[in-house]
């Protein structure tokens, strides 16, 4: 790695401190003016030294949630293969994103499920609290919730397809049909309505 490299880690040390230095290597661009995400090669490089692939900030953000938002597919690999937790919310980070294409969206859905993340599972809430996110109280649900909330249609029945449940409720106790509700998307609750009738019946 070039002094380039090393300058830009030590001025994140300084600001960030050590702990969320490799959270910044995924947030940040390596060439800080052209605006381009982390390469594989620098991720791969704090993870041979050393850095923890499941660290997170002050809102339990890990580097593979923010390589789902981003949709980074190479990223994601080299992760998940250096044992990051699946269990993290990933499928939710990579759908609150609406600047992701569906087909990209689909390629990082079907990558991280063939990878073993649960598309029924809720996201965790942040174990710590303090930071910049002190304070703020949000609804945790599963990939289903984000994709009523954030995508389109197109979105919901794919995750549908592949085996999400309408009937699970978010941490607040609410359906996936009611965060549809909160945004006035009939189409959607159809659609859920539709889905619930099959698993009951």
């Amino acid at each position: 790695m070039g002094g380039t490299f090393i300058r830009w880690i030590s001025q994140l040390r300084g600001l960030y401190g050590c702990r969320c230095t490799f959270i910044f290597c995924i947030i940040f661009p390596a060439d800080l003016e052209r605006g381009y995400t982390c390469t594989v090669p620098y991720l791969e490089w704090f993870l041979d030294h050393g850095a923890d692939v499941n660290q997170a900030d002050d809102r339990s953000t890990t580097a593979l949630n923010i390589a789902a938002f981003d949709a980074n597919i190479d990223s994601l690999k080299v992760l998940i293969n250096r044992g990051a937790n699946l269990e993290c919310g990933a499928l939710q980070s990579c759908t609150r994103n609406p600047n992701t294409p569906f087909t990209q969206w689909k390629e990082v859905m079907d990558f991280l499920l063939s990878s073993g993340s649960d598309i029924n599972a809720g996201e965790p809430p942040p174990t710590r609290e303090g930071g910049m996110y002190a304070g703020r109280r949000r609804d945790y649900g599963t990939v289903l919730h984000e994709a009523t909330k954030y995508r389109t249609l197109t979105h919901v029945r794919y995750l549908l397809n592949r085996g999400a449940d309408p009937r699970i409720e978010s941490k607040w106790g609410r359906l996936a049909r009611d965060w549809a509700k909160d945004r006035q998307r009939s189409k959607f609750i159809a659609v859920l309505d539709e889905a619930t009738d099959s698993f009951i019946g």
